[in-house]
């Protein structure tokens, strides 16, 4: 999940730490990125918004999911590789970036993507927000955030 609010650190989601990682390329001369593995790695991608959309849409179908498990996230259409992500955010902020591939972690599922056709078929939720169009708006969010702790 990811979407403007979601502070960038290492250890809070991916999409924000590679983000903040690509402002620090643009604006403080950050030499690389460094990945583990070889960035081939596959996710599903899921703004808050749209996890928003799906907290009101399960409360008013509460009868219809109650004890019922669902798997959420973005689906296919909203996923990428930490490569494709770092080509987006090259396009977007303008910039080069130079990856260090470090040592794959033994823990790294190779491909993830959240099989959402239940909770579609059952309260018709499913993601409405596209990937770029979410993470153009995150990148606003974050490059303002970067300007308010500069002054």
């Amino acid at each position: 999940m990811y979407g403007s609010q979601q502070y960038p650190t290492f250890d809070q989601g991916w999409i924000g730490w590679f983000a903040l990682e690509a402002f620090k390329i643009k604006y403080d001369n950050k030499k690389y990125i460094e990945i583990a593995g070889n960035g081939k790695q596959v996710r599903d991608i899921l703004n808050i918004k749209d996890m928003v959309n799906l907290y009101f849409k399960a409360i008013k179908n509460f009868n219809k999911i109650s004890g019922k498990a669902y798997n959420i996230g973005g689906g296919y259409k909203n996923s990428l590789s930490i490569i494709e992500l770092l080509i987006f955010l090259e396009e977007q902020l303008k910039i080069k970036i130079k990856i260090k591939k470090n040592k794959i972690r033994e823990s790294d599922q190779k491909i993830f993507i959240a099989d959402i056709k239940k909770i579609k078929k059952d309260i018709n939720w499913y993601p409405i927000i596209d990937y770029k169009k979410g993470l153009k708006s995150y990148l606003k969010w974050i490059s303002k955030l970067r300007i308010d702790s500069l002054k």
